[in-house]
């Protein structure tokens, strides 16, 4: 993946590779951003839990994406822990 800030209107490209076929992929980061809690076991909670002591959470960030030449909407995932 890119090396980005995630920051939106940020806009970049990368080149997948897979089985020997090539795909440029051109990403525009959108505004839209979700904060959730994972509580274990396998529950999601919207927003932060315990604010910023939340323990394990994540962002969804929404990208629109062109796919060698197809438009369409992908989303970033960065997880975080606390110890």
């Amino acid at each position: 993946m890119p090396t980005s800030g995630w920051e939106p209107g940020e806009k970049g490209k990368f080149v997948a590779v897979a089985d020997g076929h090539a795909a440029e992929v051109s990403y525009e980061i959108t505004k839209r951003r979700v904060a959730l809690t994972m509580v274990p076991p396998n529950y999601e909670h919207v927003g932060l839990v315990n604010g910023p002591a939340t323990q394990l959470a994540y962002c969804d960030i929404s990208c629109k994406i062109e796919w060698d030449g197809e438009a369409g909407s992908g989303s970033w995932e960065p997880c975080w822990t606390k110890e």
